[in-house]
């Protein structure tokens, strides 16, 4: 068995926790992004404790790393990993029961994994493909609701479909246009967002819109009101696209209303160059057949309910 010593965080550790980073997640780094910025965002943030942030070290060497936290309303293991040479050792049970126990000194008698309410997420939740899934189930874990698609595009491979301009059409007989969302709807938008999908995305959406240079966001509409969105539209300065959702009044639906407006959003991320985009979609969300009918497809299954009672 390896020798290691456990410790709580310091600024020290930040270079090796990087690192250990790379390591772990060198062929998933566009999934679990971290550099410095983001790391210095999280031990600096409000629910931040370095008794919840503990890192093993080998010789001086980080070779693993776990981050929780706790809110008034849950606490979360944020972050749970080991260099792949260090495994098998008992360094990942080790930071976990250490977790665990900063956990119940919260006043806490559960542990998530778990994006929804989490201060600070890397990830929507924890892929059922992985080693490190099972490890969570083996040591306790159970899911406690639904599943998670992930899906990509390549935007090399995305093709505008004829049905969609019938789709259009269709529409615009009805009176529904679609288009950007410009001045003359941008309260209409704010409306729309209150009243259909209050909360986090409506706050995201508001929050894009600010500011001299807001964030597309592509709309349908009836006169001057909003029926439907989808966005905001971001690109990074590598090329990797992001956006916060997709959706229509109630009214509205089953009208292909918001297959035109992914369609439209995919076809302004690609004028715009993208390259690349992921999303998240329920395991029984009807909306995946849009997004598996315009190109993007599935690589994998993540579970972000999982629980462990204390």
């Amino acid at each position: 068995m390896v020798s290691y010593i456990l410790s709580f965080w310091n600024r020290t550790f930040d270079s090796g926790i990087l690192e250990l980073w790379q390591d772990v997640f060198s062929d998933r780094l566009y999934d679990y992004k971290m550099d410095q910025g983001k790391l210095d965002s999280v031990t600096s943030g409000p629910t931040f404790s370095a008794e919840g942030a503990l890192v093993a070290t080998v010789a001086d060497r980080v070779v693993g790393f776990a981050l929780a936290t706790s809110t008034d309303d849950r606490a979360f293991l944020s972050v749970l990993m080991v260099h792949p040479e260090c495994r098998r050792q008992g360094i990942g049970a080790s930071l976990l029961n250490r977790s665990e126990t900063f956990v119940r000194d919260q006043g806490k008698q559960e542990i998530w994994v778990s994006y929804k309410g989490n201060p600070t997420s890397f990830t929507t939740g924890a892929d059922v493909s992985t080693p490190g899934y099972y490890y969570l189930l083996n040591n306790g874990f159970r899911n406690d609701g639904s599943l998670s698609l992930f899906m990509d595009l390549d935007f090399d491979h995305y093709e505008w479909r004829k049905e969609i301009d019938c789709y259009i059409s269709r529409n615009n007989s009805n009176g529904v246009q679609f288009s950007l969302c410009s001045a003359d709807h941008r309260d209409s938008l704010i409306e729309f967002m209150s009243e259909v999908f209050p909360g986090g995305w409506e706050s995201s959406v508001r929050g894009q819109l600010e500011g001299e240079s807001p964030y597309p966001v592509m709309v349908a509409t009836e006169g001057k009101r909003v029926v439907g969105f989808a966005g905001p539209i971001r690109v990074s300065d590598n090329g990797l696209g992001a956006f916060t959702g997709i959706g229509t009044h109630p009214d509205y639906r089953r009208r292909k209303i918001g297959m035109v407006l992914f369609n439209l959003m995919c076809a302004e991320f690609k004028r715009r160059g993208t390259t690349r985009n992921t999303l998240h979609t329920g395991f029984h969300n009807p909306a995946q057949e849009i997004y598996l009918g315009s190109g993007y497809r599935v690589r994998t299954l993540m579970d972000y309910n999982l629980v462990k009672r204390l």
